[in-house]
């Protein structure tokens, strides 16, 4: 029987996975889910009221019959970045053989409803990808995908968004958190089916950019891709762009405001990571 393939974004929240996989979505091989480890969260109910949107993922609900077993199952025990022990110690065995079933039986009804080859799941835990790894019956490959740390943390302490504004201590110890475990992960994960990408680079040479990624997942597609008018397709769950019936790809970065002293200790604190993964426009 053949494997699903799942196309999974690692790395932290507001690093523009969203805008990655929209872009991707766009392309006739895949279909961007959005964070598909929320499903279990809220038994499959999206937030968008787009009635295609709608559509399509009460179909999911409908297909997926077995559903009702995962309920009461805490699947962040072997997800969360604070959940190391589940692999080290082996903890939590039945929990990761119910992920595991939950996974395939998700990944595979979102597969035969899209009608494409490849799911993308951006729900951005090292943990999650680890798991899906181990997965005999998923074809997992791997984004590994980094933003300047100024930018993100700056995106954290925004209190106009859907999600929780986080503190500049919180933000910078997330942020630290993630990028270790992230890049942990990203080394244990097979060679061939992985790929580090700058969200920077992304947007200033995008066709670049989805050329590497078509060629980890031996796809093909017709390039130069346009910017303007792009789909957002049918997201599960991602940030507020998900609402959005289509948006323009912006060719630029804005440069933040940021205090020299605060964007410095941004710098400073993760640096390690910063020279990880290097920006290649320049």
């Amino acid at each position: 029987m053949e494997r699903t393939k799942v196309l999974y974004i690692i790395g932290a929240g507001r690093s523009g996975s969203t805008i990655v996989g929209i872009v991707l979505g766009n392309l006739k091989q895949y279909f961007f889910a959005g964070e598909l480890h929320l499903w279990h969260h809220v038994q499959g109910v999206e937030m968008n009221n787009k009635p295609e949107n709608i559509l399509f993922w009460n179909k999911v609900i409908e297909r997926f019959d077995t559903k009702q077993e995962y309920i009461g199952i805490d699947f962040n025990k072997v997800e969360y970045y604070n959940s190391v022990g589940s692999i080290l110690f082996g903890w939590h065995k039945k929990v990761i053989q119910q992920f595991q079933k939950q996974s395939k039986e998700l990944f595979t009804v979102v597969h035969d409803l899209s009608e494409r080859d490849i799911i993308i799941d951006s729900s951005h835990y090292p943990l999650r990808a680890y798991w899906l790894n181990k997965n005999p019956d998923l074809d997992v490959s791997y984004i590994y995908l980094y933003r300047d740390p100024v930018h993100v943390i700056n995106s954290f302490r925004k209190k106009d968004v859907e999600q929780p504004a986080k503190g500049i201590l919180a933000a910078n110890a997330y942020l630290f958190i993630v990028s270790l475990l992230s890049n942990i992960i990203y080394c244990v994960l097979p060679k061939g089916k992985k790929l580090k990408l700058r969200y920077e680079d992304f947007i200033a040479n995008t066709d670049a950019s989805l050329v590497k990624i078509e060629k980890l997942n031996c796809t093909q597609n017709e390039y130069p891709f346009n910017k303007k008018d792009i789909s957002t397709g049918l997201i599960f769950r991602a940030n507020r762009i998900r609402l959005k019936q289509k948006i323009t790809l912006e060719t630029s970065i804005k440069e933040n405001k940021t205090d020299i002293f605060l964007k410095a200790l941004i710098y400073f604190i993760h640096w390690p990571f910063i020279l990880l993964n290097p920006r290649k426009d320049k």
